[in-house]
């Protein structure tokens, strides 16, 4: 077994923790980050023969989840190209981005030194995912429509199939391009994870993963969604109005909105993109309202509204409690 290192650090956000099938056709590489997997520092791969040390103790979420930062991530040196996919590619990822940035690289193997441009990488930029791979020439890149929202987990996948390249995030195809030929691979480089490595720059992932797949095949478009939707990504919540925030009090805030066939829906909010707390939404049809309590002054607070049962989340909205101007009720004093 390859022996690597990871590096890690603290958590924003939650996810609920999906089992997919540890063997597929063509599935070179299969890793899954939740802490069940965890045997102390030590986790392996679910194929492909690899095994992960820590340098120390893993660091998990309030969910359970394995976060990296500063610190880089999965770096295996040594790993010959011919032992990477060929002719043929997908790379599949469930990320939340923390922070975007020019360079960022969720999974690849690559090198961009000037005019020399070799390899693949699925990966992210300031705002959005990207994909890109040679095939004997400068990098051929995707950009997703979909910028990307800060914390929120996605499920993001790159396909090459000898003619072209897609790219695809929570199951819709976001871009696509002519790419013929085979993929040209530089003589060496990092495999690497949640960080991108090469000989002359090193820029680390500020995030979580949840899971990477690397085939030796494309995934059909038609089985993006599905997959998606089997990893329990949260879709984006459709609004006939979109959610408003109102103070009631200095400690209580009143969240309204209107979206239809959302009527099981929380807010969840807290001090960080962790949330912490919920508050069940109520009301008729499709208006509802939530109340936060136990709001403190001066403080910043994130909040999203998430229907469980049809999988579907807003995006996370910010708030301060220094823009409410309610005074605290004096005692004695009448409603």
């Amino acid at each position: 077994m390859n022996r690597v290192w990871l590096a890690f650090w603290t958590c924003t956000t939650s996810f609920s923790v999906v089992q997919l099938r540890a063997e597929e056709d063509g599935l070179l590489h299969h890793w899954q980050f939740e802490e069940a997997v965890w045997d102390g520092a030590r986790i392996a791969s679910r194929s492909g023969g690899l095994e992960a040390v820590l340098s120390g103790e893993p660091q998990f979420g309030a969910d359970g989840e394995w976060v990296l930062g500063d610190a880089g991530g999965v770096v295996i040196e040594g790993l010959a190209p011919g032992a990477l996919p060929q002719g043929a590619l997908a790379v599949e990822a469930e990320v939340a981005i923390d922070s975007g940035q020019r360079w960022g690289n969720i999974c690849g193997f690559a090198q961009d030194n000037g005019n020399y441009e070799r390899g693949w990488s699925l990966g992210y930029n300031e705002r959005a995912f990207t994909f890109w791979i040679s095939t004997g020439g400068p990098m051929i890149e995707l950009v997703s429509e979909t910028a990307f929202e800060r914390g929120r987990l996605y499920h993001v996948v790159g396909t090459f199939d000898g003619s072209a390249i897609r790219l695809f995030v929570d199951g819709k195809l976001e871009a696509e391009r002519v790419a013929e030929g085979r993929i040209a691979y530089p003589e060496e480089a990092f495999y690497a994870i949640g960080v991108y490595r090469d000989q002359d720059e090193n820029y680390p992932m500020q995030g979580r993963l949840r899971a990477v797949r690397v085939f030796d095949r494309p995934i059909a478009g038609s089985d993006v969604l599905e997959r998606a939707k089997a990893a329990g990504i949260e879709m984006p919540m459709r609004f006939s109005i979109q959610p408003a925030l109102r103070f009631l009090s200095p400690a209580t805030a009143r969240v309204t909105w209107e979206s239809a066939g959302a009527g099981g829906a929380a807010v969840v909010y807290g001090k960080t993109r962790r949330f912490g707390k919920r508050a069940q939404s109520v009301g008729t049809g499709g208006d509802r309202w939530a109340l936060l309590d136990g709001l403190e002054p001066g403080t910043d607070y994130f909040y999203k509204i998430s229907s469980g049962a049809e999988r579907q989340a807003s995006a996370t909205f910010e708030f301060s409690t220094t823009q409410s101007f309610t005074r605290p009720r004096l005692s004695g004093e009448v409603s």
